[in-house]
């Protein structure tokens, strides 16, 4: 039998029909997927613009450490940010606190803000976060934190130290203080009940 020559080459031959189908299937879905960013509106619930994220950081020589909670998005206003805080337990980032013997204070409790800052010189210090939105839909985002920082005789010297019991939320064992701001997506929990 002759081999066919370059020239009688289906087009089957260079787009399989199976990648061929894909390509048009998942082409369709994206084009009939409702657009998570409504025009002119506030953007979808659980969307990557109303996702919640905690920032630490630590200014260089400073004894405060800042803790801001915000969207990624620059517009999204959240019903209500709330942080709980947590000091004066026994912990020098080894391991976990103990969760369960945390006393709770409110450092903030607000209402339809697009950002929270709160400011602690405590070491070591948990946090509680939470933000709701109900602007388009329901989301809500949590985690629980621990974090330490470390003096330069520590170890490992001058470091943020983090943990986290939250499912869904990582937090880097050591961060150099160099490095921050450290930013933390929040775990998001759906349309459970808001705060």
């Amino acid at each position: 039998m002759i081999a066919p020559s370059r020239a009688r080459r289906r087009l089957g031959d260079y787009l399989p029909w199976p990648l061929v189908g894909v390509a048009i299937v998942l082409a369709v879905v994206i084009v009939l997927t409702p657009v998570l960013l409504s025009l002119g509106g506030p953007p979808a619930a659980g969307s990557v613009f109303t996702q919640a994220e905690l920032i630490v950081d630590h200014a260089p020589g400073a004894n405060a450490s800042y803790f801001y909670v915000r969207a990624v998005g620059a517009t999204v206003r959240y019903d209500a940010i709330v942080i709980s805080w947590a000091t004066g337990f026994s912990w020098s980032g080894s391991g976990s606190p103990d969760w369960s013997k945390l006393t709770w204070t409110s450092a903030a409790n607000v209402t339809d803000l697009l950002a929270v800052t709160v400011s602690s010189d405590a070491n070591p210090i948990a946090l509680n976060v939470s933000a709701y939105y109900t602007s388009n839909g329901i989301a809500l985002y949590v985690g629980v934190f621990a974090f330490y920082m470390t003096n330069a005789t520590g170890a490992p010297a001058d470091s943020l130290l983090g943990v986290t019991p939250t499912p869904n939320v990582s937090v880097p064992g050591a961060t150099a203080l160099a490095s921050l701001p450290l930013l933390i997506p929040l775990a998001d929990v759906g349309a459970a009940r808001g705060p």
